[in-house]
């Protein structure tokens, strides 16, 4: 009997543990036990809203020295969005500077003639995001802890803490991936790509704030330039800044049905992703399987998820499997014939042949290019 490597890519119902932090200064507004739905509020947050650098001399018409001495506010002191700001009144004309934005005056550099106005933090709202119970509530440290459904799904590598957010399919699964298709909508979302992702397309997601990206393939040298090491375990605390999880491995790779199927239905919906296990979370989009998770009881303590250990398993017939070498590297398809004897290859070497239908043709394959899934 042949044997083949089996590799677990997708993991359905999974009950586990999500935690649900405050990514700022607020207050959790659950309590323990209660039942909570993907869109459900669990706290309120402020954020910074950052800075807004102003060049005073320049728009008052003044030296550096003195622009400051023509503001209408202190500096401290709080400004809102088309009250005055600065007044200039000279033999043939005025100067009239009003604020752009609320605010509150930081700082002035006499040297310069900058003026920085700190922006006001805003109010933000955590969801839930999942449909689940919450199981721990920690004040302390504005963290919620709720017991959940998750479909889990493997890639082969990635880099990147773990992140959540709203799943966008940007195209096919055998596209590349282009920086013109990033833009400051996507802040904060998770991405699925295509085949392939550039260097340069991910230098610019990291610009606009994409949280992660879901792709088929990437090259060793970007991927290294974000974590350090091919290898999962020594990637663990590595982070700069996004995350990314490749399905299929190394070069220009579709996205394998099985797991692209599974993420167009998340168009949208809320999902997490762990880029230095390869590994990714998408809540249940059941409403009933709150129902299941009552009479569920897991450890305090959430183990978490790691690239599952590879197997060796028998070949069968009706076997799913993934192709892992070209040119068809990457295709998904079901074991309809296996070879009984040996077939002597171009390369010179024999090996026993397998017969795989994909989607739109049946091949014939080395068995040692397959996986079973």
């Amino acid at each position: 009997m042949l044997q083949a490597n089996f590799r677990i890519r997708i993991r359905a119902n999974k009950p586990t543990l999500i935690n649900r932090a405050l990514p700022g200064k607020g207050e959790l507004m659950v309590t323990k036990g209660e039942e909570v739905k993907p869109q459900d509020t669990l706290g309120k947050y402020e954020v910074s809203g950052g800075f807004s650098l102003i060049h005073l001399a320049k728009e008052i018409g003044a030296t550096a020295s003195l622009a400051n001495k023509f503001l209408q506010r202190k500096i401290g002191e709080r400004i809102f969005k088309g009250e005055l700001l600065a007044f200039k009144k000279g033999f043939f004309r005025k100067k009239i500077l009003t604020s752009p934005t609320d605010g509150v005056l930081e700082n002035y550099n006499p040297k310069t003639g900058d003026l920085l106005i700190r922006l006001l933090p805003k109010q933000q709202f955590l969801t839930s995001g999942v449909y689940g119970i919450v199981e721990d509530v920690d004040s302390s440290t504005n963290k919620a802890v709720i017991k959940s459904l998750v479909t889990e799904v493997f890639g082969v590598i990635g880099s990147g803490k773990e992140r959540s957010g709203l799943l966008h399919v940007l195209q096919g699964r055998g596209n590349l991936f282009t920086k013109q298709q990033v833009s400051t909508l996507l802040r904060g979302s998770i991405i699925v790509g295509g085949a392939l992702l550039y260097s340069d397309t991910l230098k610019k997601c990291i610009q606009h704030g994409v949280g992660g990206i879901i792709i088929g393939g990437v090259n060793s040298k970007d991927l290294l330039s974000l974590g350090r090491s091919l290898y999962w375990n020594e990637r663990i605390g590595t982070d700069l800044g996004i995350s990314v999880i490749a399905t299929e491995g190394f070069g220009a790779i579709p996205i394998g049905d099985d797991i692209y199927n599974l993420l167009q239905t998340y168009n949208q919906k809320y999902v997490f992703i762990n880029g230095n296990i390869a590994a990714m979370q998408l809540p249940s989009l059941d409403s009933d399987s709150i129902m299941y998770l009552r009479k569920v009881s897991l450890p305090k303590t959430n183990i978490p998820s790691h690239q599952p250990d590879l197997e060796r398993k028998d070949m069968e017939i009706g076997d799913r499997v993934r192709i892992i070498w070209p040119p068809f590297m990457g295709a998904l398809g079901e074991i309809i014939g296996i070879d009984k004897s040996l077939t002597k290859l171009e390369s010179g070497i024999s090996t026993f042949l397998v017969t795989i239908e994909l989607a739109s043709r049946k091949i014939k394959v080395p068995f040692p290019n397959l996986e079973l899934i």
